[in-house]
């Protein structure tokens, strides 16, 4: 898009006599300068923080080598966020090492592991061949194929496809993937967009790698149900995601919103672009019923769900390859979580992914819980309504007369049981991601910029489920302040 931002140069053409003054004796022969285009990104700059700080925040917190996170609109292809760790400053990039002026989003790829297993049910759904409630024997942890084993980190037995997603068993897995057939189940991974480039406006877009369908060992065949041997991108694995999320449609990813010349004109409009459909509305809403479980309080995501909205998503945690021992590493992981909410009518579809974190590594662990701090935040920025009191009542709750009238410093594990009215904390000095963690629901109304300096209702007194809360945000911290709004 370079040569629509840079314009044109202008120009005049002359002469110059002996004395070296300018002379135009064919008339004064202008061109006047063409101002460049201004170019719209599809990028919203308030989730885009959101996402910046929650991933800087993670990649300190663990030690990470890096991270990454991409959020979309799952309907669109609209890209809302893209956060990459560790990042540099453009206006400066002669000081940074080149490898780091990469987007990672786009050009890096990475074994997904077992967020993989998505694409495996969303295909064993779709093929009639296998439902839901089917079981598998899942070997007790442990199982032989040739020369190689295939582990699970618990000893299952018999399981349902639904809780070999919930609790994330490789073998489980594998055996899914077995029923369905080989050529069925690349198929399906083909068609959600594997082994191809998105054709997202950007350059430098890596297709990542699938392995061609005849060269695909028994033992490769197995670990591809489990998201191993496989790479791909974060824009691939979220616009695969997001077909799940709007009812099977593949949706082209874009970043260029328009482009808008001097005077207002449009140059160039962008609109969003089914690829194909990729599994029928059926199996989406059978593939979202699974992703809800697996972020119940059973599976493995439960660190990601977010009071008042139903959250569906897989974690993933996946050993890195080392090429000098040319095997997996033992100490080097992955952690991602991958997710899209609220699940029956989504808004975003999100990956946050933890590139090598220090003394832990699952990704229910490091990475889900990066998920539920975007995830609240955003939501509370776009005003998405939790869900109403009949399919989650947090606010309609009793509280623990032991915390009422406390500060939330004191109370952070409120008790909340069904049948008493709740009395209002006292939020001043909090950030507004704190009070989301907290509160359970976001502000009715909310301004500024900061932490907490006024709020109402008052702490202490009743709090209205249906008024909700009000809260002003200040830079300048007012600590012990609490103002009536």
């Amino acid at each position: 898009y370079n040569d629509y931002i840079k314009g044109k140069a202008g120009y005049f053409i002359a002469e110059r006599d002996a004395l070296g003054r300018n002379i135009f004796p064919r008339g004064l022969n202008l061109k006047d300068s063409t101002s460049g285009s201004d170019v719209v990104l599809t990028i919203d700059k308030t989730i885009q923080h959101i996402a910046e700080r929650e991933l800087g925040q993670a990649v300190t917190e663990y030690a990470a080598k890096g991270g990454r996170v991409l959020i979309m609109n799952p309907h669109t292809g609209e890209v809302l966020a893209m956060a990459v760790q560790p990042a540099f400053n453009p206006n400066f990039f002669g000081k940074y090492n080149s490898r780091a002026w990469r987007n990672r989003i786009v050009t890096d790829s990475f074994e997904p592991g077992s967020t993989f297993k998505i694409f495996l049910a969303a295909g064993a759904i779709e093929s009639g061949k296998v439902g839901a409630q089917d079981i598998f024997y899942c070997e007790e942890g442990r199982t032989r194929i040739y020369n190689k084993f295939i582990h699970d980190s618990k000893k299952y037995g018999w399981l349902t496809m639904e809780n070999i997603l919930k609790v994330s068993s490789n073998i489980g897995a594998y055996k899914i993937a077995e029923k369905i057939g080989k050529d069925s189940y690349y198929q399906s991974i083909q068609n959600f967009g594997f082994g191809e480039k998105s054709n997202i406006d950007f350059p430098g877009e890596t297709s990542g790698f699938l392995r061609p369908l005849k060269k695909i060992s028994p033992v490769g065949f197995a670990n591809l149900a489990f998201g191993q041997g496989v790479s791909v991108t974060a824009v691939q694995l979220v616009s695969a995601i997001s077909a799940v999320a709007n009812g099977g449609a593949l949706m082209k990813p874009f970043l260029v919103k328009k482009i808008v010349g001097k005077r207002g004109e449009a140059v160039l409009s962008n609109a969003p672009t089914r690829v194909r459909q990729v599994i029928s509305k059926e199996a989406s809403s059978e593939v979202t019923a699974m992703l809800k479980r697996v972020v119940s309080g059973e599976g493995t995501g439960g660190r990601a769900a977010l009071d008042g909205y139903q959250v569906a998503g897989k974690t993933g945690t996946s050993q890195k390859f080392d090429v000098k021992e040319g095997q997996y590493s033992k100490e080097k992981y992955i952690s991602s979580f991958i997710g899209f909410l609220p699940a029956d009518a989504p808004e975003l579809a999100m990956l946050v992914l933890i590139d090598e974190p220090k003394e832990h590594y699952y990704g229910g662990k490091v990475a889900a819980p990066v998920f539920r701090k975007i995830a609240a935040q955003s939501l509370a920025y776009l005003k998405v309504s939790p869900l109403k009191e009949k399919d989650v009542m947090p606010l309609s709750q009793k509280v623990n007369p032991a915390l009422r009238k406390k500060r939330l410093e004191e109370n952070k594990d409120l008790i909340l049981a069904k049948g008493d009215v709740p009395y209002m904390p006292d939020l001043t000095g909090l950030s507004l991601r704190e009070i989301l963690v907290t509160m359970k629901l976001p502000p009715t109304e909310m301004s500024g910029h900061g932490i907490v300096v006024e709020q109402n209702p008052l702490p202490g007194k009743l709090l209205d489920k249906e008024e909700g809360y009000k809260v002003r945000f200040s830079e300048e911290s007012r600590s012990g302040m609490s103002v009536a709004l």
